[in-house]
C-alpha cells in the first residue's frame, strides 16, 4: 500500500515554506551563533565555489557544517528545537483522527511544505511495519546530509507530540553515505541508522497508524483542510507566478537582486522570464517593489528599527528606502 504522488520534479511548484529555516535559525541562536551571519556565510561559500548564490536552501544546508565547525549540526538542530505547530499542515496533523489520517494529510499537502518533497506513506505487505519516505530533491544537488538528519529528528518529534508520546521509531534510513563518526546518531535515535539507502525514510510499527490522536477534532480538521486545499489549488493554478514571488521574497536581503539572478535560478533567459511574467500581468520590478514594501511595513509595525528594515528588505541605503 502506498500513499503519495509519483515523482515529477519538473512540474512540482518550488514552494518556499520557511518553517524549517526558522527552526534552524532558532537553534543556531541557542548555540551562540548569529543566524543571519551563518546564513550569509553559507551563501558566500557557495559563490566562492562558483555555484548559484540565489538558490539558498540547498546551499544553506550543504555549507552549514563547514561554517559552524560542527559535523553533526543537522542532528543538533533537530535535537534542541521543540515540536511546535508553526503552519497549517502541522496544525491539521495535530487535530487529525489518527496517525494514519495525520500522515495522509501530510503527504497530501506536502507541496505546501516544499515543492522538492517526494513524500510517501507505505505499508509493505506482511511486514507489520510502516514507512514514511521523506526525500527532498534539489536539481543538481546530491542528498543533503544535514537537512535530512535534521528533518528525520523533527518529524519524529512531531509525530510523538501529536500522539502524546505513543509514536516510536524502529528505524531510520538515509540516502547519503555513512559519516565517519556515528556516535551522535546512536545517541539521538537510540539505534544505528542505515546509510546509502534508496530513500530518506522513517520506519515504525504499522499498528500505530490506527491509534486515535488525543487532540482529534473533525470540525477543525475540515476547516483547516478546506483552507489548505484552496491554497493547493491556487498553487497549481498560478504555479509559475507563485514560484517567482516566493523566490523573490526569499532573496529580499540581497541588495543587487535583479532580473538576471531570477532568470538564472529558473533556468530561463531574461527575455523568456520577462515574457512569462507579462503573461501573468506581472513584471519582476513590480513584484520586487511590492514584496519589499510588504516586508518593510510588517517589520516597522512589529517595532523593528529603520536600519534593520533597510537591511532585511535589500535597500542600499536609508535614502533609497525613504524614496521607495
Amino acid at each position: 500500500m502506498s500513499t503519495g504522488p509519483d515523482p515529477h520534479s519538473d512540474t512540482v511548484p518550488l514552494t518556499q515554506n520557511r518553517t524549517m529555516r526558522r527552526l534552524a535559525h532558532e537553534a543556531l541562536a541557542r548555540f551562540g551563533f548569529d543566524p543571519r551571519r551563518v546564513h550569509q556565510e553559507t551563501l558566500r561559500l557557495a559563490r566562492s565555489q562558483g555555484q548559484d548564490y540565489y538558490n539558498q536552501a540547498p546551499h544553506f544546508w550543504s555549507g552549514l557544517a563547514m561554517v559552524t565547525g560542527d559535523p553533526d549540526i543537522g542532528l543538533h538542530v533537530g535535537e534542541v528545537v521543540p515540536a511546535r505547530l508553526l503552519d497549517e499542515v502541522l496544525c491539521l496533523m495535530y487535530v487529525s483522527l489518527d496517525l494514519r489520517d495525520a500522515l495522509t494529510q501530510m503527504v497530501r499537502f506536502q507541496h505546501l511544505l516544499s515543492g522538492g518533497f517526494e513524500m510517501k506513506l507505505r505499508e509493505p505487505p506482511g511486514s507489520g511495519a510502516a514507512e514514511l519516505i521523506l526525500d527532498l530533491r534539489y536539481p543538481g544537488f546530491a542528498p543533503l546530509r544535514q537537512q535530512a538528519e535534521c528533518l528525520a529528528l523533527l518529524v519524529g518529534k512531531l509525530l510523538t507530540f501529536c500522539s502524546d508520546g505513543a509514536f516510536r521509531l524502529t528505524g531510520v534510513d538515509f540516502r547519503h553515505p555513512a559519516p565517519q563518526e556515528r556516535g551522535e546518531h546512536l545517541r539521538l535515535f537510540g539505534f544505528p541508522p542505515r546509510f546509502d539507502q534508496p530513500h530518506d525514510r522513517l520506519r515504525f510499527p504499522a499498528r500505530l497508524l490506527d491509534r486515535p490522536l488525543p487532540a482529534a477534532n473533525p470540525e477543525l480538521a475540515k476547516l483547516i483542510g478546506d483552507h489548505a486545499g484552496e491554497r493547493l489549488k491556487t498553487l497549481d493554478a498560478n504555479q509559475f507566478l507563485y514560484r517567482v514571488r516566493c523566490w523573490i521574497d526569499d532573496q529580499l536581503e540581497c541588495p543587487d537582486l535583479g532580473l538576471d539572478h531570477c532568470a538564472q535560478a529558473f533556468g530561463l533567459s531574461q527575455i523568456s522570464l520577462r515574457r512569462s511574467l507579462a503573461a501573468c500581468n506581472a513584471s519582476f520590478l513590480n513584484l520586487l517593489d511590492e514584496l519589499r514594501r510588504q516586508r518593510a511595513v510588517d517589520m516597522l509595525v512589529r517595532g523593528r528599527t529603520i536600519e534593520e528594515t533597510v537591511r532585511a528588505c535589500g535597500f542600499l541605503s536609508q535614502s533609497d528606502f525613504q524614496h521607495s
